[in-house]
């Protein structure tokens, strides 16, 4: 004898026993069934896609290597077509990057500095960019890693001077 409901003969083998089966299911569970569907439907009427976040958008930290020479690059982006870099160990601030091009995932724009302008070709995951860097001077490599937001009075309670071995301190300050 079969215990349940049974939906469908099909599935059912006997045993050759008399079996009593259903050829339809039960009415509560085509009840749950139908809650939930609605449910379901009504819930995605009240999702609403959020825009795309444009690719490039906040601050970027890198290196450019041309040769042996390393620079070392802050970039911020106000979306895929404004943004400002920072040299800070040459003394040079908010630099406008111009000829912004985008197509898909890859990004390019230049840094105008002084006697050269360096074209920066790169493809923008969503927390890292690595590409190529070309200027009159030379190519070479180009990478950078997105800048995550902070609470800086977390990071700041943090701050101090740790002994980290019998003769090595680390010296950690507020980074805003």
């Amino acid at each position: 004898m079969v215990t349940g409901n049974v939906m469908f003969k099909a599935i059912v083998v006997s045993k050759g026993e008399s079996d009593q089966l259903y050829s339809h299911p039960n009415p509560s569970m085509h009840m749950q069934s139908l809650v939930l569907g609605a449910i379901a439907l009504m819930s995605g009427s009240f999702i609403q896609a959020l825009p795309p976040r444009p690719l490039a958008t906040g601050d970027w930290v890198g290196q450019i290597r041309v040769g042996d020479s390393a620079r070392f690059i802050r970039l911020r982006f106000e979306g895929d077509t404004t943004g400002r870099a920072d040299l800070p160990l040459e003394g040079r601030w908010g630099i406008h990057l111009t000829s912004f091009r985008q197509s898909g995932h890859a990004l390019s724009f230049a840094i105008p500095v002084s006697g050269d302008t360096l074209v920066i070709t790169t493809v923008v995951a969503s927390d890292s960019m690595s590409g190529s860097v070309e200027s009159p001077r030379g190519a070479g490599m180009f990478r950078a890693i997105h800048r995550m937001p902070y609470d800086s009075s977390l990071i700041r309670s943090l701050a101090g001077t740790y002994r980290i071995s019998a003769d090595r301190e680390l010296a950690m300050g507020p980074l805003d």
